[in-house]
């Protein structure tokens, strides 16, 4: 492939995608964002896709989600061995879907990591010293990751893939180091399961005839 011909194909794509343009946000109809949202200091917006303004805790912390990845998945299979020392056949069985992880950066109050802890403990119902699991609806949320692309008046203005991640928790939230020495910006990172995920892909061109 020749240079035009590879500048072509990179004009007909629409250009390249870039790794930092991306929104995340929770559904607000779930129960776990509706109690998040009342907690002292709620987080009020983690439901909104950010821009423009950032005024509420939630959508505060949004915007500093500095890392996600969009949801693999995976084939588990099974094995036929049609004779003696045939190589074996593989089937697929049903999907598997990886872990996603959420990274956050945190601010002077540390909302990022009040926001997962919160939502963790939710998780858990403390009975005297025993712990009793709460009923899945009380926990899990359904969680959007969109690819976004730029506009000449906004970063996130055309959203070419969107994600629909379903049933999420976070089932860990990973150790946050503090240390003396040279200055870092404190993170925090969450591993959550989720049941099932879609995802939907809009070209460009499309996007642009309904602005």
């Amino acid at each position: 492939m020749g240079v035009q011909a590879y500048i072509q194909a990179i004009s007909n794509g629409r250009g390249m995608a870039k790794s930092n343009l991306y929104s995340v946000y929770f559904d607000g109809g779930s129960k776990i964002i509706q109690y998040l949202k009342s907690t002292t200091g709620g987080f009020g917006s983690l439901d909104k896709k950010v821009g423009g303004t950032i005024s509420e805790v939630g959508e505060r912390v949004l915007l500093f989600c500095d890392e996600v990845s969009l949801p693999g998945i995976q084939a588990n299979t099974g094995t036929v061995v049609r004779h003696p020392g045939a190589n074996p056949i593989y089937f697929p069985t049903n999907p598997i879907f990886t872990d996603l992880q959420l990274s956050f950066m945190c601010d002077a109050e540390m909302q990022a990591l009040n926001m997962l802890t919160k939502w963790h403990k939710k998780i858990y119902n403390k009975v005297g010293r025993s712990y009793q699991v709460q009923y899945p609806e009380e926990f899990e949320c359904d969680l959007i990751i969109e690819k976004n692309e730029r506009t000449m008046t906004s970063e996130v203005g055309l959203t070419p893939v969107k994600y629909r991640v379903y049933k999420a928790w976070p089932y860990s939230i990973d150790a946050v180091p503090l240390s003396y020495g040279s200055s870092q910006l404190v993170k925090v990172t969450a591993n959550f399961y989720y049941r099932d995920w879609d995802s939907t892909f809009t070209p460009i061109t499309a996007i642009r005839s309904l602005i």
